[in-house]
């Protein structure tokens, strides 16, 4: 199994998902969001997508190319029947790319939320790691799998899924990004302690769920395809 794993330099980490995704076999390799001409032809190489977060907006014009790039990949990825896992902007990204809408989110999350499920054997309740402004809305064509008070938390379209919690994130990436983010933390009442007492706390089940939620993914997106025709993918 042949993974490409887009994210932002420097921000790279696929975490538990990577870990779980090396046991089933794959070969992965790294492509980074600064450098939209190298994901020109990603998806002619590859079995499977993993869009990573970013701090970066999906209508962000700074950044217009590289997001552009990323999403003209995922219409390719899925015109070639490529399943795609996206997480927090990656998901975003999906559903920008299916005509949904992304915007700023009334409620912000960073640190450990719960979420309310629709599937627990796909998405587990939770609690999960959140860190996100933005946040996509509901669509007719979608498969909504789970939310929180801040909206949509993940959603099936044909083989590609999207989650705006990160399943994949390891203590130190959890600490790195709060303390380069304390501004953003401060900003919204987020409490640094006591998201890093949260996480010695959460982690060691959360690697375990996000294996399964790999596990579920995988096994889902095997059988499942893109649809051919109506609102979206058409």
């Amino acid at each position: 199994m042949r993974v490409a794993v887009v994210a932002n330099l420097g921000d790279g980490d696929v975490g538990y998902v990577g870990e779980r995704l090396l046991h089933h076999g794959a070969e992965i390799a790294h492509f980074v969001r600064e450098e939209p001409r190298l994901l020109e032809n990603v998806e002619r190489e590859v079995d499977l997508l993993v869009l990573l977060g970013s701090d970066w907006s999906v209508y962000d014009v700074r950044f217009e190319e590289s997001i552009r790039a990323e999403r003209d990949l995922i219409a390719r990825a899925q015109s070639a029947d490529i399943p795609v896992l996206g997480i927090c902007f990656g998901g975003q990204q999906i559903s920008s790319a299916l005509g949904l809408e992304v915007s700023a989110s009334v409620h912000p999350e960073i640190g450990w939320k719960m979420i309310t499920t629709l599937d627990e054997m796909m998405v587990s309740s939770g609690p999960w790691f959140q860190y996100h402004f933005d946040c996509w809305s509901d669509g007719e064509g979608v498969s909504t799998l789970a939310r929180s008070a801040s909206g949509p938390q993940a959603f099936w379209y044909g083989r590609s899924l999207a989650i705006q919690f990160h399943p994949e994130v390891t203590f130190e990436t959890i600490e790195r990004w709060c303390v380069e983010g304390r501004v953003a933390l401060d900003r919204i009442g987020a409490d640094f302690d006591q998201i890093m007492d949260d996480s010695r706390t959460y982690l060691p089940k959360t690697r375990e769920r996000c294996f399964a939620l790999v596990d579920n993914f995988l096994l889902n997106a095997s059988a499942a395809r893109y649809p051919r025709s109506g609102a979206f993918g058409g």
